[in-house]
């Protein structure tokens, strides 16, 4: 554990240099010169404080639902712009990469294109008919379109929804059921006024059909030109960044990783002695492993179900933000405080490890004598470590700072229980 005896002469400087020659003779003896340590020895005082203690435990973050997602584009083509880094947070909805929309541009202006044609017929079919029978048909047929439309854009969003994780399969069989219901209330009236005697009717509905089939198309193409752009399903921090500007991709291939932000649960494996001495709702700061970063949270759970390992007890903390340090996976450290307790207290740095044993100690020193002196440490907070030894006292002397560089002192043996 310590170095050499030399190094114990060293530390006598203290005690051998100090004499001064006033008060002597000259018949004084002549002091040795002392010899002057290679590196200085500081010492402080055990304490009687009163210290948080608190419990520690290795854990990690666990995923739920809608915890991570892993995106892709809806659509296949060559990416123009990844806009978000590996770290950072963003918004639901946000836009996070895009393609190239040129192809899909073309698409959408040949669709209104075909729409603008489609809806010429339709108004050139109109006009044959009288005034009445104009404003009467157009009437039908327009609030029938407007229905189909509306339960299109309904059955569309349902849908986006669903594939996002933020709807039930029930809503989007409502959509369908309502689209389908459109389509079959115009269908009746467009054969209703086909089968009509007047000669317009037959050319009304046919330009109609025509000009519907045209509009979905142009609803079809700015859907994909809306697909151009990757956004985020829900509030979260980029965990991944997978491909970049000018690669090519479909929809099988992701392109961002992403964690939610909405309070991820990180489950620590504490000993089931520590684990005893808490309770949900107790205030924990859980420390990312190989990041800076510390979330407090709240206890939610104690043993929540049969543990696999006899020496450790799961327990659940809401954790109350989430960087990409506290996505699901991340590891992490767990700190909670149980209690006040009072005892002798040291610096950190005082205490030292038996090389042999791994045992905890201190070194004490009294004028000028080192002893070695085994402890229990009891608990930490911060840099102050509350220990309990028997041979230890309130104001005894130990050394905080070079105790590995004085020879090996005396070992104190701890009293035998009678």
């Amino acid at each position: 554990m310590f170095r050499s005896a030399a190094g114990f002469v060293a530390v006598l400087l203290l005690a051998t240099a100090g004499c001064s020659r006033e008060g002597h003779n000259e018949k004084s003896t002549p002091q040795k010169p002392a010899v002057v340590s290679k590196a200085p020895i500081a010492t402080t005082t055990v304490k009687i404080a009163a210290v948080p203690v608190d419990v520690t435990a290795f854990g990690s973050v666990s995923g739920g639902a809608n915890s991570s997602a892993s995106l892709a584009f809806a659509e296949p083509g060559r990416i123009s712009q990844v806009l978000v880094s590996v770290g950072e947070s963003v918004a639901s909805g946000q836009t996070l990469a895009r393609l190239d929309v040129g192809p899909y541009a073309a698409d959408d202006a040949q669709a209104k294109a075909a729409v603008a044609a489609a809806r010429a017929a339709y108004d050139k079919a109109v006009a044959g008919a009288s005034p009445q029978q104009q404003a009467q048909t157009t009437a039908q047929l327009d609030a029938a379109r407007t229905q189909l439309a509306f339960a299109n854009a309904q059955l569309s969003r349902q849908r986006q929804l669903f594939a996002a994780g933020f709807t039930s399969r029930a809503n989007v069989d409502t959509a369908e059921a309502a689209e389908a219901s459109a389509q079959s209330q115009l269908r009746v009236l467009e054969q209703q006024l086909s089968a009509q005697t007047h000669p317009w009717a037959p050319d009304i509905a046919a330009a109609q059909a025509n000009l519907q089939q045209a509009e979905a198309a142009e609803s079809a193409a700015e859907q994909r030109v809306g697909y151009t752009a990757l956004t985020a399903p829900f509030d979260g921090v980029v965990t991944a960044r997978l491909h970049t500007d000018g690669e090519t991709v479909d929809q099988t291939v992701p392109v961002i990783v992403m964690a939610s932000s909405a309070n991820p649960v990180f489950t620590a494996e504490f000993a089931p002695q520590d684990a005893r001495r808490l309770h949900v709702g107790d205030l924990a700061h859980v420390s990312a492993q190989g990041s800076d970063d510390v979330s407090a949270g709240r206890v939610i759970a104690i043993n929540p179900s049969q543990s696999n390992n006899a020496r450790a007890m799961p327990v659940l903390i809401r954790l109350g933000k989430a960087t990409m340090a506290f996505g699901p996976g991340a590891f992490g450290t767990a700190s909670i405080e149980v209690g006040i307790r009072r005892g002798m207290v040291v610096p950190i740095s005082a205490i030292v490890n038996d090389p042999t044993t791994g045992a905890s100690q201190v070194v004490r020193e009294n004028r000028g004598h080192y002893t070695s002196i085994p402890i229990t440490v009891l608990g930490r907070n911060g840099s102050i470590v509350l220990v309990d030894s028997p041979i230890l006292h309130d104001g005894d002397v130990i050394v905080s700072k070079g105790a590995y560089e004085l020879p090996a002192p005396t070992s104190a043996r701890m009293p035998s229980p009678d």
